[in-house]
């Protein structure tokens, strides 16, 4: 039943009527660096003048697994661009490597990046969201 909700919110999210697209891809973006690794954004900037909303973008996988390059971010990141929203979809320490909360402070550290980037790259530091899929 729940794949069935997702499935049919998904499908009202891609007969949206809105129009822009993504007009910059930032690939890469190193956001923070901790235990041994580099955490890392893709930042998605939609067409048309800004500053833009920003939607931190958190992909699915129960905090354990995937990728910020997983289909669900990826989507939500097209469809966010679609309505002018500025999409940075996000790495995250998987557990159980690395135990709660680290996934949380993880997606603080990223959203204290784009805050402080925004200027830099269009972004309205006054409309910020976070969402995604599963975890997110």
């Amino acid at each position: 039943m729940r794949r069935l909700i997702v499935g049919a919110l998904l499908l009202l999210l891609l007969t949206r009527a809105g129009t822009a697209q993504i007009a910059e891809t930032r690939r890469d973006m190193v956001f923070r660096k901790i235990d041994g690794q580099e955490l890392k954004l893709d930042l998605y900037l939609p067409e048309g003048e800004g500053p833009h909303p920003i939607a931190l973008v958190i992909h699915g996988g129960g905090w354990f697994r995937g990728s910020r390059r997983s289909m669900n971010a990826t989507l939500l990141v097209k469809l966010l661009a679609r309505d002018g929203v500025a999409g940075a979809s996000i790495d995250y320490r998987l557990a159980p490597k690395s135990p709660h909360p680290a996934q949380i402070e993880d997606c603080r550290y990223a959203m204290q990046w784009l805050l402080a980037n925004a200027t830099k790259f269009g972004l309205d530091k006054k409309k910020v969201m976070a969402c995604g899929a599963s975890s997110g």
